[in-house]
């Protein structure tokens, strides 16, 4: 799972979600990119919480993209933009 951060913001490293389906967290970009890596995913939904702080203040932000896909099959996967 990619979880990008809005324009202005950079992920708080120390409040990284865990969880035992969770194999791995890692950042890019600046810190502004989240990867989620799981051991796998089921049917339940997972709601995770990823805290950031602000670094600029940015006028007319856009929607970021989630994004879920399977590490082994990029053509499997789910995009949503909050």
């Amino acid at each position: 799972m990619e979880v990008e951060l809005p324009s202005g913001y950079v992920a708080d490293t120390e409040s990284l979600p865990g969880a035992p389906d969770i194999k791995r967290v890692d950042t890019t970009k600046g810190d502004t990119n989240v990867v989620i890596y799981f051991d796998r995913i089921t049917r339940s939904q997972i709601f995770l919480t990823i805290c950031g702080h602000r670094t600029h203040r940015v006028v007319n932000t856009k929607a970021v993209p989630i994004v879920v896909y399977d590490y082994y099959n990029r053509q499997q996967s789910a995009r949503k933009y909050c």
